[in-house]
């Protein structure tokens, strides 16, 4: 492939390596990997499967449940076996497509420098100034339990994986008769007659006299019980009580402003451009050569760089964009540019510099230098930001504090002297209807079995601790007659509705005459009945739980139906008519997006059957199989 040293990032790419570099990737301490496998785990498709491996997809497969479950899904509480057997899938799906990328010789250098431009683009690993800080991302990968080195290393080897997987899961095309053929089918009308039992008209005629509902009330008292009720009293740290508490040191905010000056003003940055040669395109690489100089002499007797760019230059990528290849910067560039640049000014050109297969000139388009923000402006932002710091920090140790007087079966009254603050009593609170103003891991403490009276727990929220104390235990109490005789009366309307439509279902199914059938429906206010001639699958004329099983049938198929909602459908099934030629001329553009989405879903089972069910499997069975 030819040697081109762009580095830009098209959209989908850039959007892959930031969700990439955002992966949380700590351990999650699945029981399944001990710590007896120190090596090789195996390997998929002859790629090896490292410990580092498991984490990663056991971290990305966590991710991606907490996506569709939010952010509350803990991965950890699953089944063992069931997390061993959602990081064996995507174990599968990472090596697969990495062998496949591998065989491809799309695991280049170009992607390394890639990896390499994303992480230095990244605000994750920026300085106060908003400069790339190579220790704060040392840091960040060590951290996570990888090298510089491995991290980037896997930044490329996932970028590939994800950009091949993209283009295959892109490749769509559709033909003109197979959206047709979906409208069709979405498009058919039946032809139905039908009677209707509503179950809420039927709710409304029965009448319970007050002995029915005393009866059940007496009958049923189980029914009829108050939720437990829970009392706790409570206080709460914040880290605003610690801010006056903060001392800043003197001169602290002019030390910082003299630091920060320095820096800006040694950050210039340029941005070059460039024409190149490719060597590949030559029979020697003297003839390569001849070219680059007469672009060079070029140069020198005043013809415009642009003008030659877009003559001369071999790189595609660049040649149409004036050869743009952003902003310089020595970890992602060619070291030997950086001695050109680091000499240039702007609007300087370079000699020529030759690489192992192309040679180039070099011009810096744009001198970039940080403006420089005025003191008042820097010591209100690193005063607020060391008094924010600093106040967790002392939040922190009155938690560790408070944490150890509970350990010692001190009260909440003592603990709350500690930290002068008052203490405050809940309302009575149920598990059903607890106080949203508390967080669920509050609730958890106040409604576990194993917490026991006037025991203080401390829950720690990120800038914020509650000191809670479970005071009271209101047990359920049967709730007097008249205060639940609606429900007495709804729940024994809803029981007897029931009964009375299972009565009338069964005493329908028994007629045979459609007098006696019209008799049947005349004779009752919550039975109707009506006809559709051209009723779609996707009507609001109909439940869809209903349409769905009607264009699952027969012409002349009788169907006797349950909505979700509790009505009674008696369903003759006449005929279906085809859209006319017209309709399907109307609709057809509306179709095309859908019909995308069902040729995407049958991309997806043959990239399963021609990748995935093919792959060559060799794990150890001793970490995947724990049955």
């Amino acid at each position: 492939m030819m040697e081109s040293l762009r580095n830009f990032l098209t959209g989908p790419r850039l959007a892959v390596i930031i969700a990439l570099l955002a992966l949380p990737f700590v351990f999650l301490g699945t029981s399944s990997l001990g710590t007896v496998f120190n090596g090789s785990l195996g390997s998929i498709n002859g790629e090896e499967v490292s410990e580092l491996d498991y984490t990663v997809a056991a971290n990305i497969r966590a991710n991606k449940l907490k996506e569709i479950y939010g952010d509350e899904f803990n991965f950890n509480e699953l089944d063992d076996q069931v997390q061993v057997d959602l990081i064996k899938q995507e174990l599968i799906s990472q090596k697969v497509f990495l062998s496949e990328v591998r065989g491809l010789g799309l695991l280049n250098e170009e992607e390394i420098r890639s990896a390499k431009k994303s992480i230095i683009q990244d605000p994750l690993y920026r300085d106060e100034f908003g400069n790339f800080d190579e220790i704060i991302f040392e840091s960040f990968a060590n951290q996570n339990g990888f090298s510089k080195s491995d991290y980037i290393d896997l930044m490329s080897k996932m970028n590939a994986t994800e950009m091949y997987r993209f283009s295959l899961s892109s490749a769509l095309f559709q033909l003109p008769n197979e959206v047709a053929n979906l409208v069709n089918i979405l498009e058919k009308k039946a032809a139905i007659d039908f009677i209707k039992i509503d179950l809420q008209e039927l709710k409304n005629t029965i009448k319970n006299t007050l002995t029915d509902q005393v009866d059940f009330y007496n009958q049923n008292k189980e029914i009829f019980y108050s939720q437990e009720e829970r009392v706790f009293d409570y206080f709460v740290l914040s880290s605003d009580d610690y801010i006056d508490k903060v001392s800043i040191p003197e001169d602290y905010a002019s030390n910082y402003y003299d630091n920060y000056v320095t820096k800006a003003e040694s950050n210039i940055q340029k941005r070059i451009s460039h024409i190149m040669v490719d060597k590949s395109n030559y029979e020697s690489t003297d003839e390569a050569l001849n070219k680059i100089q007469t672009v060079s002499n070029l140069l020198s007797t005043g013809s415009l760089f642009n003008d030659l760019v877009s003559e001369y230059s071999e790189d595609i990528v660049t040649k149409n964009n004036e050869g743009d290849l952003d902003f310089f910067d020595s970890e992602v560039f060619p070291e030997e540019f950086t001695s050109s640049v680091e000499e240039m000014n702007l609007d300087d050109v370079s000699g020529i510099i030759e690489l192992d297969s192309t040679f180039h000139i070099l011009k810096v388009t744009e001198v970039a230098k940080e403006e420089i923000r005025s003191f008042d402006e820097v010591s209100f932002d690193v005063v607020n930001e060391l008094v924010s710091s600093e106040s967790i920090a002392l939040l922190n140790d009155d938690y560790n504090e408070l944490d150890q007087l509970s350990l010692e079966g001190q009260s909440i009254s003592d603990l709350a002297n500690f930290a002068g603050k008052d203490i405050i009593s809940s309302s009575p609170q149920s598990f059903a209807s607890f106080d949203p103003e508390f967080v669920d891991s509050i609730k958890d403490i106040i409604f576990d079995d194993f917490t026991e009276l006037n025991e203080p727990k401390l829950v720690d929220l990120d800038g914020m601790v509650y000191v809670v104390s479970l005071s009271q235990i209101k047990e359920p109490e049967l709730k007097p007659f008249d205060l639940v005789q609606e429900d007495v009366n709804r729940s024994l309307i809803d029981i007897n509705a029931s009964i009375m439509k299972s009565e009338l279902e069964k005493e329908y199914s028994n007629l045979t005459t459609e007098d006696d059938k019209q008799k049947f429906v005349d004779g009752n206010s919550y039975i109707s009945s009506d006809a559709f001639k051209d009723i779609k699958r996707y009507s609001s004329l109909l439940p869809q739980e209903i349409l769905r099983q009607l264009f699952e049938s027969i012409p002349g198929s009788e169907m006797s139906l349950s909505s979700n909602n509790g009505d009674h459908y008696f369903i003759t099934l006449n005929g279906y008519s085809e859209p006319t030629e017209l309709e399907k001329k109307d609709v057809l553009e509306q179709y095309s997006p859908f019909n995308t989405e069902r040729l995407a879903d049958r991309m997806n089972d043959i990239m399963n059957d021609d990748l995935f069910n093919k792959a060559v499997i060799k794990l150890n069975e001793q970490v995947f199989n724990l049955e």
